[in-house]
């Protein structure tokens, strides 16, 4: 969960904000080929991840992004499920290849032209797949579909040294290790009742965590900021077509509303 400062507030008050994305690809240091070789733009290399948002894909350079969320598995309120989010995006080609699975993380900060908000992440998403194409202006652009975090739950579940049956907090976490990611607070505040879980030998982590949602009749979703959280169907946020700001004014990028 994100909290935003008080300059976002006041910018979005006003009549003459807009807001401004900017899309991060890769882990850390400059953007390469699978040959080692720095990827660039106009002879530039491209930083990522150390720079955070700031060395991102901005401007000009993104055509399109949209990412989607649901928060039931199905038309009708559900539990048990392990949701991923998913995004769209299609930018400037760059002159090198983009690693395989490479980290996409969209981020939103709100400006009146002169003063800038703090970046707020919009998810972490793994490439899936990727397609060059060429437009009618000649241009060379670079269409990317990704998954977060999630989707690598379909892995077995690891091999442990527990003694099952162990409390539902500690598979939890365990699952959350595996996969190099954090489990939101929240989840910790809706975990409560210690069910004991038994040995999850030939069951995904998916499966496993399906069930534990299905406990506490919820569901499991990544947060903006790449964290496991179960939602409770009973709080599960409502689910909306377009990003929107804290004043329920949609959210443009490029003038184009971002789906959620």
């Amino acid at each position: 969960m994100y909290t935003t400062s008080p300059l976002w507030d006041a910018l979005v008050s006003t009549d003459s904000h807009w807001f401004e994305t900017s899309v991060v690809i890769g882990e850390s240091g400059k953007l390469i080929t699978n040959a080692g070789d720095a990827i660039t733009f106009g002879g530039t290399a491209i930083l990522v991840g150390q720079g955070g948002a700031d060395a991102g894909y901005q401007g000009s350079y993104i055509f399109s992004l949209s990412t989607s969320l649901r928060t039931f598995s199905g038309e009708q309120p559900s539990v048990g499920s392990c949701l991923s989010a998913e995004l769209d995006l299609k930018i400037l080609r760059p002159s090198g290849d983009i690693p395989r699975m490479a980290l996409v993380a969209p981020y939103v900060r709100v400006t009146d032209g002169t003063q800038y908000s703090e970046w707020i992440p919009q998810g972490k998403f793994y490439i899936d797949t990727r397609e060059y194409s060429q437009n009618d202006d000649g241009l060379h652009l670079l269409t990317i579909h990704a998954y977060d975090a999630m989707l690598m739950t379909e892995q077995d579940y690891p091999d442990t040294t527990h003694a099952w049956p162990v409390a539902d907090t500690v598979v939890v976490q365990e699952i959350a290790d595996t996969l190099g990611i954090q489990v939101d607070d929240r989840t910790w505040d809706l975990m409560t009742e210690g069910y004991q879980i038994s040995t999850p030998a030939g069951y995904s982590m998916r499966e496993v965590l399906g069930n534990i949602a299905a406990a506490y009749c919820g569901n499991w979703i990544m947060t903006y900021d790449g964290s496991l959280l179960l939602i409770n169907i009973d709080s599960a946020p409502p689910e909306t077509n377009y990003l929107i700001d804290n004043f329920g004014d949609v959210i443009l990028f490029g003038g184009d509303r971002i789906l959620v």
